[in-house]
């Protein structure tokens, strides 16, 4: 990998990560128009690593906070919200990943469109939004995270959407969906680890030794791509809590909207059918 497409994929998985527009959804339409290969093992476990990272850095503080409060603070419904987004992520993400290549891919930034555009708009019924997050917030976040593991979909944005729609004020669903989104991400670093392991066990060498071997072989090019992801990924949370706060999600719903259409479009004159 050079360096320049290890900076472009670090600030490409930093922004789509945290910006509610789909990291999967922006690398399948790559792969499906380029047909570029998908990230290896390491490289996937760097950017997780960067994402890890930024998100510490902007709420490393808050969850230190939950954790020396388990019982006063939001800890049990950031646990109840990420079960059932984890529980997706070690059933179903390997059963769906064809869809990455397929004809959902448009349809699925639609849904996606949809949920952005009826989590704000419900969200501006509400006269006195609440402040605390709640056991029915914590359902639904977790369960609409747990649906976004489809390509297209943004699970941080679907959160946010679902926080929105139970009468949540509008930072606090923007935090406590990032705040869902770390045990989240360390389960990816947890999966990606097993997956270097099995490859190194493969080439009956040590996990540590095939790691330095692919990053130095690269020319740093994974820890380049990781520091990228961080620093986009840590841009990329602030930008959007501000914008949150300013109710300004439409203009992701359109963008989706537009990508899911252009997508389908594409797929039409490519191959006649979606």
């Amino acid at each position: 990998m050079e360096t320049g497409m290890a900076i472009g994929l670090g600030l490409l998985r930093g922004l789509t990560e945290f910006l509610p527009i789909s990291w999967e959804g922006h690398l399948a339409f790559l792969r499906m128009i380029s047909g570029m290969a998908a990230p290896s093992s390491v490289v996937e476990l760097c950017l997780h690593l960067g994402l890890l990272a930024a998100l510490l850095l902007c709420y490393g503080k808050r969850l230190v906070s939950m954790f020396a409060h388990p019982l006063q603070s939001e800890l049990k419904w950031l646990i109840l919200s990420v079960g059932p987004a984890v529980a997706a992520a070690y059933t179903v993400r390997d059963q769906i990943s064809g869809l990455y290549q397929s004809r959902y891919l448009g349809p699925i930034f639609l849904i996606s469109s949809l949920i952005l555009m009826i989590g704000q708009g419900v969200g501006t019924f509400y006269k006195e939004p609440r402040g605390h997050v709640r056991f029915y917030d914590a359902l639904v976040m977790g369960a609409l995270r747990a649906v976004s593991i489809l390509p297209g979909m943004s699970p941080n944005g679907s959160a946010m959407a679902g926080g929105l729609a139970t009468g949540l004020k509008r930072k606090r669903a923007a935090d406590f969906a990032f705040c869902m989104a770390v045990p989240v991400v360390i389960w990816d670093i947890v999966r990606d680890v097993q997956a270097v392991s099995a490859q190194a066990a493969a080439q009956e060498t040590g996990l540590w030794v095939l790691f330095r071997d692919q990053i130095t072989s690269a020319g740093y090019a994974p820890l380049i791509s990781a520091g990228c992801a961080m620093i986009a990924g840590a841009a990329a949370i602030r930008l959007m809590v501000g914008l949150v706060k300013r109710g300004n999600l439409k203009w992701f719903s359109v963008y989706t909207l537009l990508l899911g259409l252009s997508i389908i479009a594409w797929q039409l004159i490519q191959g006649g059918e979606l």
